[in-house]
Formats: structure tokens, sequence, C-alpha cells
């Protein structure tokens, strides 16, 4: 491993630590760094802004569960996909710190984008396109997926709000399959995917994820 991706790594791990433990808001740049090793300076240098931090994190969470997915459901990349919402989603609704830690750092993100966030989301959804033979351009799915996510954090700050009495079942089962219909991929399919998924999950093959531990 190359010298700076062992920096970053160190950052990343860190900050991990910190924010689970205190909350992101308590943590400084300067106390990750600290405890890094480095100086603020390089810091800043990978990443100018905390919540940068936060969204890198986050990036290499979704890689890692869905390139284990993959693997474990011999490259179905849209069985992969809906396993990873599944697990990473579930993650947020029971485990508080989690859920504290991205709603404090985007709470005013302004349009922040992560590229190699976006350019995984991108070839998971090439692969997607593929496998069901959608009709369907990159363009097209940028501007769906503005609706999808609009659609899905208004379902989860309905469940959130406990005033539904929706289950966690529910709003999870629900949430996945939206990110389906915005595909395009025919109700049935979507059902019967989110089922073969559940099967995998239920059964022990996917396990649960951990934030600090990363156990995929």
């Amino acid at each position: 491993m190359g010298k700076k991706a062992d920096t970053i790594d160190r950052i990343l791990h860190q900050a991990r630590i910190l924010f689970w433990n205190e909350g992101y808001s308590n943590v400084t740049t300067q106390r990750i760094a600290d405890n890094a090793g480095i100086t603020k300076g390089l810091l800043t240098h990978y990443f100018p802004r905390k919540r940068d931090i936060v969204a890198e994190i986050n990036f290499r969470d979704f890689s890692r569960v869905y390139s284990y997915a993959y693997e474990c459901t011999g490259n179905d990349a849209y069985l992969s996909y809906i396993i990873t919402l599944y697990t990473l989603r579930r993650a947020f609704c029971t485990q508080p710190q989690l859920r504290q830690i991205s709603e404090e750092a985007f709470a005013r993100r302004n349009g922040d984008v992560n590229v190699n966030a976006i350019r995984e989301r991108d070839s998971v959804y090439i692969e997607i396109i593929k496998q069901f033979n959608i009709n369907m351009t990159l363009d097209d799915i940028h501007h769906k997926i503005i609706m999808s996510n609009g659609a899905s954090s208004a379902l989860a700050a309905h469940y959130y709000s406990g005033e539904s009495g929706m289950t966690l079942d529910d709003y999870l089962r629900n949430s996945v399959m939206i990110c389906g219909a915005m595909l395009e991929i025919p109700y049935f399919i979507r059902v019967s995917y989110y089922d073969n998924a559940m099967k995998l999950i239920s059964g022990g093959a996917i396990p649960e994820f951990d934030y600090l531990n990363n156990n995929y």
C-alpha cells in the first residue's frame, strides 16, 4: 500500500472511531489529525472539509458491502444492490450514532458530491441496465435519482417520526422497492428479487453491518 493510501486509511479509521464515540459535531479535524499521527494541513489536503471524510467513509462502506454481496450472489448486480441498500439502511435505523453522523455532516451540504461515490453508483446502475436490457441512459438515471432520493427521504422522515405506525420491515421494503421503481424494473421482478435478498440476509449469508469493525 502506498504512503498516500495508508495515510488516508488512517484518517478514515480514526475519524470513524471518533465520530462514533463522540458524535460528528464534537470532533474537530485537529483531533482526527492528531489521532492519525499527521498534521492538520495534511488532513485538509486530502479532505478539505470534515464532512468530506464522512462522504468517503459512506462511499467505502457502500462499495465494501456491495462487493461482498456481489460475490455472494454470483455476480448478480441487482440482487447485490438490493442487499446493500437494505443492509445499510437497516444499520441507519438500528444504530442511532450512524444516522446522527450523516445527518449532522450533511445537514447543510449545498449540493456536495463525492466523485468516487458517483462513479461507483453509476457503474452499479450500468450493470443493472445490462442485466435487464433496460433502455435507459445514465442521464435518464441521474434525473430519476433526484426523484427517488426525494421519495426515499420523505419515507424515512415518515418512519423516523414514529407517528405513522410503520414498522421497520415495512420501511425498509418500501425504501428498497422505490429504488427498483426508479430503474423501471417491473414490480413482480422487484418483489421476487427482494424476497431472494431477504432469504440470504435472514439465512446469515449477509452479516449485519458493523460501522466500527468493517466486517465486510
